[in-house]
């Protein structure tokens, strides 16, 4: 089949599955190569074409995120990526080499569509805000939700500096299969308990490419939810929050983009 086809041919198959797609891993896997051969002749942005930079000190507007795009390639892949490739993910066992398919096929893409679809798989996995409606879609979705939470929030009940690679890596392979959920709850972990920000950070070295670029985006995220108002009552979890951030970058910078966050710093 020419690769040109893919998106008449494959395209409607791969969203028909949906996080279905779990069920057979060597399928997935070959989905995955076929996009990226795909994309690869098939350029998302010219090279030509400069993003446009985003003033808001909120970094992008993530209430109206999902109907801002430059093509329609970009909501192509932030279809298959959102309602298929990522979602299907969640439900398989620790597998990172899987994550790392994943990764080469999401790494070429600019930082700002990255987060557009960071954020869909997240109002998916967690459920958004003012409504709960995309994760009722899938049920499983809710179930398996509170599952990682329940393990993740275990995990870190009982970790200390004394066990810490053994508990490290638990949270590791958590994170392959609930990246979005186990992030979240770390960092507002961190958020609450300063002393625990140094034995998380080290235990983060167990994640994948695709978990590091995920995290950036949900401590950008977390960034958000301060304001200067608010300072009063939580300052002493945004100095946790920022001390942690600082360890992270600085561990963790080969292989990190850092853009979404000093773009964010830049306009705040």
């Amino acid at each position: 089949t020419d690769l040109n086809e893919i998106p008449q041919k494959l395209t409607n198959c791969v969203l028909l599955l949906g996080p279905w797609i779990h069920h057979n891993v060597i399928v997935f896997t070959k989905v995955i190569r076929l996009y990226k051969e795909y994309f690869k002749t098939n350029p998302l942005i010219s090279s030509d074409t400069d993003e446009e930079e985003d003033s808001s000190p909120t970094l992008v507007p993530f209430a109206q995120i999902q109907s801002t795009f430059k093509n329609v390639k970009d909501a192509e892949i932030y279809k298959i990526l959102t309602e298929s490739l990522l979602l299907g993910l969640q439900f398989i066992p620790s597998n990172p080499a899987l994550n790392y398919e994943l990764w080469e096929l999401i790494k070429p893409l600019p930082w700002q569509l990255r987060y557009k679809i960071y954020f869909g798989l997240k109002t998916k996995t967690l459920g958004s805000s003012s409504s709960n409606a995309s994760s009722a879609i899938y049920p499983e979705l809710m179930a398996h939700k509170a599952n990682i939470t329940k393990e993740t929030k275990m995990i870190l009940r009982r970790i200390s500096k004394e066990n810490l690679k053994q508990f490290g890596r638990q949270i590791g392979k958590l994170s392959h299969r609930g990246m979005l959920v186990v992030y979240d709850v770390i960092l507002k972990q961190v958020e609450m308990y300063e002393n625990m920000g140094e034995w998380l950070n080290e235990s983060l070295k167990y994640c994948t490419s695709l978990g590091y670029d995920m995290f950036s985006f949900v401590i950008t995220e977390h960034l958000t939810t301060f304001s200067a108002e608010s300072m009063g009552t939580t300052g002493g979890a945004f100095t946790n929050l920022a001390h942690f951030i600082g360890m992270f970058y600085k561990k963790y910078y080969i292989g990190t983009e850092m853009i979404g966050m000093v773009k964010y710093l830049m306009n705040c």
